[in-house]
C-alpha cells in the first residue's frame, strides 16, 4: 500500500483542496485495508465499501479505494456519520471504522498551540486513539452487487423503468418510490410551484406532518383541512375516525379515502357523483380503496415502508380535497 503521505497527496488532489475530511478518509481506508489484508484496492475488484456519510471523507475514501458509485462498489448509507464499512466479497469479511464523539476535542490536546488542530493532530495520534474497528456481517442482495441490472420492471403510475429491485408492490401493482411517496422533487410549472400558497400543496403537507405525529391517515386528512378552512371545524369528526384502522376496525376501507367520503358529503350538493369521481382517481392512483390491499406487502402499521406510503396517500387525498371548487352549503 502506498504511504499516507502520497494517499492524502492524491485524495487532495480528487478532491479539490486539503481538510480534516480528507485525513480521516484517508486514514479509515489505509485502516480498513491493513485489517482486511488488502494492498492494492485500486487492483482489487472485490472490494464494495458502505460510507455513511456525504461530505470530504467520502471523496479521501474513493480515492484511495477506486470505489465508484457508477461502479456499484461505493455505496452511500445516509446516517450522517464519519464511518465506512469495508467488505471483501471473495473472503465474505468485512469490518466498519468510525471516528469517535471526542476526537475534536482529543486533537486540541495533541496540537494545543495548533492554529489548526485538527489538520495537524489527525496525522498523528495513533489509530487506536483516532479510530473504532469492528469486524461486521454485511449480507449482501444479488441486485445490489456489480454488474448488469438483474431485472427492469416499469411503474404503472409514471411509465418509468426501474432497475434492481428497487420497486415497491402495492397489491399487485408496481410502483416506483417516486410515486409511492414522498418525492423528493416537484415538476416545475405546476400550480404548487407558481404559487407557494396554493391550498392544495398545504393541505398535502399539513397532513403528512398530522400523519407523522400520530394521527390516523383519516384524522390527518380531516385536520388539515380543517386548519385551512376547507371543511367547517366539526369536533366530531376526528373522534369518530380516531379508532378507525382500515385493515381491523374499518372494514377494510383506508381511513384517507373514507375521510374523502365524509369531506365530499359536506363539500358537494351531490355527493354520490363527487364520490365516484373520487374513487376513480384514488384507484388510478392508488389501485385500491382496501387498506389490507394497499399495505400487504409493507409490513406493520410501524414499518418504515407503511408509514412513507401512508404519508403519501393522505397527503395525496388531502390536496384533491383542498383543491375542488366549492359548492356546498357550507362553504
Amino acid at each position: 500500500m502506498k504511504s499516507f503521505e502520497v494517499l492524502l497527496e492524491e485524495a487532495v488532489a480528487y478532491h479539490g483542496h486539503l481538510c480534516a475530511g480528507q485525513i480521516l478518509g484517508v486514514r479509515i481506508s489505509m485502516a480498513a485495508l491493513r485489517w482486511l489484508g488488502i494492498t492494492e484496492p485500486k487492483k482489487y475488484r472485490n472490494l464494495i465499501v458502505y460510507v455513511e456519510i456525504d461530505r470530504c471523507a467520502t471523496d479521501a475514501i474513493h480515492s484511495v479505494t477506486g470505489c465508484k458509485l457508477g461502479r456499484r462498489t461505493l455505496k452511500h448509507v445516509d446516517y450522517g456519520k464519519m464511518a465506512a464499512t469495508f467488505v471483501d466479497l471473495n473472503t465474505r469479511k468485512a469490518v466498519r471504522v468510525w471516528v469517535p464523539e471526542g476526537t475534536r476535542e482529543l486533537a486540541k490536546q495533541y496540537c494545543p498551540d495548533s492554529a489548526n488542530p485538527y489538520l495537524d493532530a489527525y496525522r498523528i495520534i495513533p489509530d487506536e486513539e483516532l479510530l473504532r474497528l469492528e469486524e461486521v456481517v454485511v449480507t449482501i442482495a444479488p441486485e445490489d452487487l456489480p454488474g448488469k441490472p438483474v431485472r427492469r420492471v416499469m411503474c404503472s403510475v409514471c411509465g418509468e423503468g426501474i432497475n434492481d429491485a428497487r420497486e415497491v408492490m402495492i397489491g399487485d401493482r408496481c410502483l416506483c418510490r417516486g410515486c409511492v411517496g414522498p418525492d423528493y422533487y416537484r415538476p416545475a410549472g405546476k400550480a404548487e410551484d407558481q404559487n407557494p400558497e396554493d391550498i392544495s400543496v398545504l393541505a398535502r403537507e399539513k397532513a403528512q406532518t398530522y400523519h407523522q405525529a400520530g394521527l390516523n391517515a383519516g384524522q390527518a386528512v380531516i385536520q388539515a383541512l380543517t386548519d385551512f378552512k376547507v371543511i367547517p371545524n366539526l369536533p366530531g369528526l376526528i373522534p369518530m375516525l380516531a379508532a378507525w384502522r382500515g385493515g381491523t376496525t374499518g372494514g377494510g376501507t383506508c381511513a384517507a379515502f373514507a375521510a374523502g367520503e365524509l369531506v365530499l358529503g359536506l363539500l358537494k350538493t351531490n355527493p354520490e357523483s363527487a364520490v365516484e369521481v373520487f374513487k376513480r382517481s384514488f384507484l388510478m392512483l392508488f389501485g385500491s380503496t382496501n387498506c389490507r390491499t394497499l399495505t400487504t406487502t409493507l409490513g406493520n402499521r410501524e414499518s418504515p415502508e407503511r408509514r412513507r406510503f401512508c404519508d403519501h396517500v393522505c397527503g395525496m387525498t388531502a390536496a384533491y380535497l383542498a383543491d375542488l371548487p366549492k359548492t356546498s352549503p357550507h362553504s
